[in-house]
């Protein structure tokens, strides 16, 4: 992986629930909620369900978006896993996929 990232590399997926976002080594750039009304949270695990390790928790407030930008991005052995609580309005977690060693 070269240094800095090219954003050509960078992925991203958009969610509204519980989802495996990337199954496999990779780098967390960012994630972000959007909430609507009721305080809900999402939490990125390490791992390819929610029984992974976590690695942090977003949590919004009404009609309020929540940004998280690791600097350097956050290695994660193992995947990216994203718990959605309840209902959100959606969330977006933008990741580099790695080949297994890098």
């Amino acid at each position: 992986m070269k240094w800095p990232l090219d954003p050509k590399d960078v992925q991203y997926k958009r969610i509204t629930e519980s989802v495996l976002v990337h199954d496999g080594p990779c780098l967390l750039v960012s994630a972000s909620i959007t909430q609507e009304s009721t305080q809900k949270y999402m939490r990125v695990h390490n791992g390819n369900s929610a029984s992974g390790d976590p690695f942090i928790d977003l949590q919004g407030g009404s009609k309020a978006t929540v940004f998280f930008e690791p600097n350097p991005p956050q290695y994660l052995s193992q995947g990216i896993y994203a718990y959605v609580e309840g209902s959100i309005k959606s969330a977006t977690i933008r990741f580099v996929p790695l080949q297994q060693g890098e």
